[in-house]
Formats: structure tokens, sequence, C-alpha cells
């Protein structure tokens, strides 16, 4: 007995052992590593100090369609995980019911009616042909299969395993929602800024057309002149009707993203963009720890696992104890006297022989599961890392471009202040001054386009480090 135990023992564990794997790694450093603080990352929304951004992805996290839907499926993972929880103690269900039984008259052969008093006495009989009667019965009866071999441990870890991956998918949609909402809202106030200059430009362009028409109505110059300045102020008009229908584009995934119609959101921009805060990278084997969707991968692959070891203790043996406990009379009012009393009790032990290799079929797809999961999770660490790095690497072209935009903007805004000085004086005519003017407009246009990238890309980082969650305390 002692040794049939210990080698039961012995075969559970093997059946149960978990899968060994390598932790991927990551490396070193970032090209900037500098620490991130976990709190400015939680809300890193706040650090571009616009209360209207704010307000914005505050909503959309309360209001958005797909954070209900994450929601949702977390509520649905951690019932299943209650499911599987309650699977591994035993069940125990309460019965009653009544049965009525009629007995043949032509169930027995002629010669055993004295036995049944079919003579005309039933004293001593077992029930006369044809009699009916009833048996009234109520108790309770009980299962449970002895989780030898971890088939129900497995089940329940894969259950906790999915609950707690379907918890960092729902922060993952709140990283990925809060970022899109930043970045259409950067991207909104970006086209706003930029109509604002093409309106400035469409009618620098209105102005010189109309100096050349009077011009060449006093046969000053001929029509050419007048052709390309009518070119030109048709081509700066539809720029500016392209930039308008963007601009609403912006608007409306705004509203779709805070959870509204199309037409219910009004976002009142302010006259020059927010500055990009500073968002240090901190270190590249922080992002197994930080980024939701890391995580998740993480929990998909130990539920996988959890799956390939719950089909491999599907091979052993199965024992399951059962019993039941009847109160059984033919009587209502006999029903509850302890002579009533019935049970049963049994142990059933079964062992799969022959299934046509179902069960090891099983085995070896929940295995290739776990394999596919496992390169998913390693996978996305990749793409992580390369998130990281590109966006690092495009904020610091953007600062160095954003410096350099700005340095011409400044420098074209000189020029047409002193072309507007001159042209009072009478040195220059009008003509010239608008053409500078147009200059100073087309690299503020520039400008305003550089100071978008740069919010947009800082989002991009921010996303990339899994910020955009708070800690359950």
């Amino acid at each position: 007995m002692f040794v049939s135990v210990s080698l039961l023992a012995m075969i559970a564990g093997c059946a149960s052992a978990p899968l060994e794997r390598s932790a991927p790694v990551a490396p070193a450093a970032f090209s900037t590593s500098a620490a991130a603080e976990e709190a400015q990352l939680a809300l890193w929304w706040r650090a571009f100090d616009d209360p209207q951004l704010t307000q914005l992805i505050d909503r959309a996290l309360a209001d958005n369609p797909d954070m209900a839907i994450a929601q949702a499926r977390i509520a649905q993972a951690r019932a299943e995980a209650r499911v599987a929880q309650a699977a591994l103690g035993p069940s125990l269900n309460l019965g009653a019911g009544a049965t009525t039984t009629q007995l043949s008259e032509n169930a027995l052969p002629p010669g055993l009616t004295r036995l049944t008093g079919g003579d005309g006495g039933n004293s001593g009989g077992l029930g006369l042909p044809g009699e009916a009667f009833t048996t009234y019965q109520t108790g309770f009866d009980a299962a449970w299969e002895l989780d030898l071999f971890g088939l129900r441990r497995a089940g329940q870890g894969a259950a906790r395993a999915r609950a707690e991956a379907a918890v960092w998918t729902a922060r993952d949609a709140r990283v990925r929602l809060s970022a899109e909402v930043a970045r259409t809202y950067f991207q909104y106030g970006a086209l706003k800024r930029r109509l604002a200059v093409a309106d400035e430009i469409l009618a620098a362009h209105g102005t010189m057309l109309a100096a050349s028409e009077a011009r060449a109505r006093h046969g000053l110059i001929d029509a050419r002149d007048t052709g390309r300045r009518t070119a030109a102020r048709d081509q700066a008009a539809a720029a500016r009707a392209l930039l308008a229908a963007e601009a609403q584009a912006r608007l409306h995934a705004l509203a779709a993203l805070t959870g509204q119609p199309p037409l219910a959101l009004m976002v009142a921009t302010t006259a020059t963009a927010p500055d990009a805060p500073q968002i240090p990278a901190g270190l590249p084997a922080d992002l197994l720890r930080r980024r939701p969707d890391l995580r998740a991968a993480e929990l998909r692959l130990a539920a996988a696992d959890a799956d390939a070891a719950a089909a491999r203790a599907d091979l052993y043996p199965k024992l399951t104890l059962s019993g039941t406990a009847q109160l059984a009379s033919i009587a209502l009012s006999s029903l509850l006297s302890a002579d009533s009393l019935q049970a049963t009790g049994a142990v059933r032990a079964s062992l799969p022989l022959l299934d046509g290799g179902r069960r090891r079929a099983t085995l070896a797809g929940r295995r290739a599961a776990a394999d596919e999961a496992d390169a998913a999770w390693r996978g996305q660490l990749l793409t992580a890392l390369k998130e990281t790095e590109d966006a690092l690497s495009r904020l610091e072209a953007d600062a160095m471009r954003r410096e350099r935009l700005a340095s011409a903007a400044t420098a074209a805004e000189k020029v047409a202040q002193a072309s507007r000085t001159r042209e009072a004086n009478g040195l220059i005519g009008a003509t010239e001054s608008l053409e500078a003017r147009l200059a100073a407009l087309q690299a503020h246009d520039a400008e305003i386009q550089a100071q978008a990238q740069q919010a947009e890309d800082t989002t991009a980082l921010v996303k990339a480090l899994g910020g955009g969650w708070e800690a359950e305390r």
C-alpha cells in the first residue's frame, strides 16, 4: 500500500511539474536611460499643463466603449476563475421526488401468483399484479474527483492567469486610449493654429493678386504676372480647405474617443502649443514590469503552460468518490423516520487506455500553443524595445528641428518687419513687403508642425514606456 501511494505521489509530481522557460534578455540601457518615475508616467498627460487635455483624457477613460469592453472581459475572466476554483472541491446535491409504479398483471407465470398473493390473499405477498403504488424519496448525493495529478489545479491556474491577463489588457487599453486622445488633440490644435496662418497667407495672396490686376489694367505688367498670382492664391485656398477638413476629422475623432457623437464635442485650443515635457526612459528591463501589454503576454504564456499541464495530467488515472444518503418510503407519514434511511458509497478509479490518441494530440496542441505564447511574448518585448528606441531617436531629432525652425521663423519675421518699415518709407513696393510676410508665415507654419510633432513623439515615448495606468493600492 505504501509503495502504491508513493508511486501515485511521484506520478502526480511529474504530471504537475511546470514547464521551464528562459526569461527574455533586455539590453543594458537605452540610448537615453535616465530613470523614469512611476508617478510621472501614471498621469503623464498632466505634465503638459493643459487642463483641456486632462479633461478629455479623463472623459475618455470614463466613457470610451473600449474601456467598458475591457472591464466586461475582466468580469468574465474572473467568473471563469471562480468556476475553476469550484471544480477543486466536492459537489453536493439535494434532491426530492416521487415515483409511481404500476405492476403488470401478466408479468409473472401463473405458478408464482401464490407468492404475490394472487390467489386472493395478500398477506405475505410481494404485491398484487396490476397494483399501483407511489414511493417518496428525499436526500443528498455527493461526488468528488480527487485531484491526484493536478488536472483541476492546472485548470484553476490557467483561469487565474487569464483573469489577471484581462486586468493587464485593460490597463494596456488605458495606455493606448490616453495616448491616442493626446495625439489627436495635439494634431487638432496644430491644425487649428495652421488654419489661422493659412487665413493670413490667403489674405496676402489676395492682396497681391488685386495689386497685380490693378497694374495689369494700367498696362504696367502683362497677364503672366496676374496668372501666376491667381494660381498662387488658388493653391493657398486649396491648402486651407484641406487643413479645415483635417481639423474637422480630428475633432470627430476626439468625440468618438471620449464616447460622444461626432458633432457633440467642441474643443477650444490655445494660441500656442504646450511645451513637451522631458520624459526619461528608465532601463530596458523596466519594460517587463511597467508595460501592461508585456505583463498580459506573460500571463497568457502562464495560462498556456497551465493548459499544457492540465492536458498532461489528463493522461493519468482518475479517482472519484461518490455517495448517496436518502430517505425512501411509500408513505409520506413515515418518510422522515429512521427506518426510511438508505445509503450507498462508491469509489471509482479509471485509467484511459484507448482513445485513438485524442489525449496525446490534445497535449501536443497545448504545448504548441504554449510555444506560440512564448514566442509572442518575446516578440512583443522586441517591439517594445524598438518603439522606445524609435521614440527616443525621433525626440532627439525633434528638439533640433524645432530649434532650427524657431530660429528660421524669428529671422523671417525680422525680415518681414524690416520690409514693412521700408515700405512705409517708400523704399520698396507693397508686393515686395507682402512676399516677405508670406515667407514669415510659411516659416511659422513649419514651426507649428514641429511643435506638434514633438508633442506627438513625447506621447509615443510615454506609450512605449507603458505609462498611463495607476498601480492598484
